[in-house]
């Protein structure tokens, strides 16, 4: 689980130095860029869906049983919590990325009002 968590930051890690690496491509790109970004909130989207039916599964499983044992408890505690942070970052990624796909959709027009 807590690898699987680290390897969902390492792709939002990447993606967000993706990000970053697009915004410095000429305006000519702005097609590219808008298929790789929709893509990108895409798959984001995917992975946030994913995790949602995880954790009601999840949630559905210790509901059905009780946890006996305190210090598992907290170390699930910490995945929530981790979960939770992981499902903020990427949601502010998709926010971030939206508006960069905006700002080349407008600055597309512009372009093309010329």
């Amino acid at each position: 689980m807590l690898k699987k968590l680290c390897v969902s930051f390492f792709t939002i890690a990447l993606n967000i130095s993706l990000l970053g690496y697009s915004q410095q491509q000429p305006v000519n790109d702005n097609n590219s860029l808008l298929k790789k970004i929709d893509q990108q909130i895409s798959n984001l989207e995917a992975s946030l869906r994913k995790e949602e039916i995880e954790e009601n599964n999840e949630n559905i499983k210790s509901n059905q049983s009780m946890i006996a044992d305190w210090k598992k408890y907290g170390e699930e505690l910490k995945v929530i919590k981790m979960k939770e942070e992981q499902e903020e970052l990427i949601r502010k990624q998709i926010k971030e990325l939206k508006k960069q796909r905006a700002k080349l959709v407008n600055s597309s027009s512009e372009q093309n009002k010329k």
